[in-house]
């Protein structure tokens, strides 16, 4: 869900240089829905920066160190495996609108 939407990608590209250069590089990028484009790395500076616009669930993850899902992660999101024990607090949802609008500030304060 934290998705640069198509109306705050069309800010962009209007609002300042690096607005412009942003606009073009996650216009041209291959990872997209209808709904927007994923931005990850910018994902966890919000996330760092604003952590009260994020719904958490204290999960336990473990990593798959072997065999076909080596590297995975898994949630114990049932609670089944580890006697209610968590590892990770895991974000299961955003204030999209929030992230859109944090996004615009930030850059409309770049050249």
């Amino acid at each position: 869900k934290a998705l640069i939407t198509p109306a705050t990608l069309n800010q962009l590209k209007d609002m300042n240089e690096t607005g412009k250069m942003l606009y073009g590089l996650i216009n041209n990028y291959n990872d997209v829905t209808e709904a927007g484009h994923p931005m990850h790395d910018v994902n966890t500076i919000f996330y760092l920066l604003h952590p009260e616009a994020y719904q958490t669930k204290d999960l336990w993850v473990d990593i798959q160190t072997s065999g076909p899902a080596i590297g995975g992660m898994v949630a114990d999101i049932r609670g089944a495996y580890h006697d209610g024990k968590t590892n990770a607090k895991v974000c299961v949802d955003i204030d999209a609108d929030a992230f859109n609008q944090w996004f615009l500030d930030e850059v409309s304060h770049m050249k």
